[in-house]
């Protein structure tokens, strides 16, 4: 594992893992929250970013950690293009970690036409070199440099009733049109899915969107080395198609959906608070890993170079390189 005892109880303790995000095998990420009795999240729990060096001895700076106060549900991911960690929470706040600075930076503009509301953000992911935030109400930034992010909304118009004046308009579209997952097999190229079966594509220049055969809430879309594209529901369903031409791959009811879904050796892999499952043929199965692994897996992250696959669960987190499972901290190994 990458620490000991004493560097668990320094990093990890009185904390849980949220998400993670990986640069390579020796570096990745993490987002994690305080631990707390409290049912309503008042105070807001604390949340901490730790980053992990594990190339370095362990007594040599192996770990670096800034904590705030002001984070909510915050997602991470890694940016290639200025080789950098980013995280974003609902409130559009973001925080940054290069090799030259760790700290927060300007939000994300969340200004909506026409309204007194104001944006926010669900995910942050990455396709090709870039970083792409996305939100409610159908907001797309991609990340342009330091406290800098470009709105792309190019033929992707605010829903109408955003700016009703009718009290049930409003209201649904207040609590509908959240984007939840961006993936591209380029960036002239990305897909993004969201509330009431929205499925849009940009193809580098404007967005449109396409046509989806069920209203369900899209949580998850990844983009396969097949040349297809993956896309689950609320209900833990998976569909696959591309374009206007979508079919149900795998039918299922789970009570929890998925929060992460990415292409990994050869198939689909879709992560949730309960653990890792691959689609096998046109089945949902539990993922064939160590148990020591399963009980720290759930969110997932892909390396750049496509070599790795990181899973983190509350507890922990594992390293996958296709062919052998690293387990590199658990808090069941201290408890």
């Amino acid at each position: 594992m990458i620490l000991d005892r004493e560097h668990w109880e320094r990093h990890c303790a009185g904390y849980t893992v949220y998400d993670c995000a990986i640069m390579d095998a020796a570096r990745t990420f993490y987002v994690m929250v305080e631990s707390t009795d409290s049912p309503h999240r008042d105070p807001l729990p604390r949340t901490r970013f730790l980053f992990a060096r594990a190339d370095r001895p362990l007594d040599q700076k192996r770990f670096v950690r800034s904590e705030f106060g002001n984070f909510g549900f915050t997602e991470i991911a890694y940016g290639p293009l200025a080789v950098e960690f980013v995280a974003v929470d609902t409130g559009r706040q973001v925080f940054s970690y290069d090799r030259s600075r760790a700290g927060q930076e300007a939000d994300i503009p969340g200004e909506l036409p026409s309204t007194t509301l104001l944006a926010a953000t669900s995910k942050i992911a990455r396709v090709g070199q870039s970083l792409y935030a996305v939100g409610w109400p159908r907001r797309v930034y991609r990340r342009a440099g330091l406290s800098s992010w470009a709105l792309l909304d190019s033929g992707m118009p605010l829903p109408k009733k955003l700016s009703s004046t009718h009290g049930d308009a409003r209201i649904e579209a207040q609590t509908n049109y959240t984007f939840n997952d961006l993936a591209g097999f380029s960036e002239t190229d990305m897909y993004v899915v969201g509330d009431a079966g929205e499925v849009w594509r940009f193809d580098g220049a404007r967005w449109g969107r396409r046509a989806f055969p069920t209203n369900q809430r899209l949580c998850t879309v990844a983009c396969g080395a097949d040349g297809k594209v993956y896309v689950t529901t609320q209900t833990g369903s998976v569909w696959v198609g591309r374009g206007d031409a979508w079919k149900l791959l795998v039918d299922v009811e789970r009570s929890v959906p998925f929060r992460d879904s990415a292409w990994f050796a050869g198939k689909l892999w879709c992560g949730s608070d309960y653990g890792l499952w691959t689609v096998e043929g046109d089945e949902l199965a539990k993922a064939d890993i160590p148990s020591e692994v399963f009980l720290v897996s759930g969110r997932i992250d892909v390396s750049p170079d496509g070599g790795q696959l990181l899973t983190a669960g509350a507890q922990g987190a594992a390293l996958f390189d296709g062919a052998r499972w690293e387990l590199l901290f658990s808090s069941h190994e201290f408890a």
